[in-house]
C-alpha cells in the first residue's frame, strides 16, 4: 500500500527533528547553550536553502547540519578550530 503524502511528511519530520536536536546537543556541548539558539536558526536556514532533488526517498539532514555547523564555525573565535585547520 503506498503511503499518503501526509505520511511521508511525517517521516521527514521526524529525521529532521532528530537530526536538529542532535546538532542542538553538540553545540551546546562544545560551545554552550549561548551558541544553540543562533545555531538552530542556521540550521533552519540552510533547510530553506537545500536543493531537493526530485527522486531522492529520504533528504540528507546530514548536509543541512555540514552546512549549518559551517556557519557556526564562521561565528566562533575558538583557538583550537584554528590549529586544525
Amino acid at each position: 500500500m503506498e503511503q499518503s503524502c501526509v505520511e511521508i511528511t511525517a517521516g521527514f519530520l521526524d529525521g529532521a527533528e532528530k537530526e536538529l536536536s542532535a546538532y542542538a546537543r553538540a553545540v551546546r556541548e562544545v560551545f554552550g547553550s549561548e551558541r544553540v539558539r543562533q545555531s538552530i536558526e542556521d540550521w533552519l536556514a540552510e533547510l530553506e536553502l537545500m536543493d531537493w532533488p526530485a527522486k531522492v526517498a529520504s533528504p540528507d539532514w546530514r548536509r543541512v547540519t555540514i552546512a549549518a555547523a559551517n556557519r557556526l564555525a564562521g561565528r566562533v573565535n575558538a583557538p583550537w578550530l584554528k590549529e586544525t585547520a
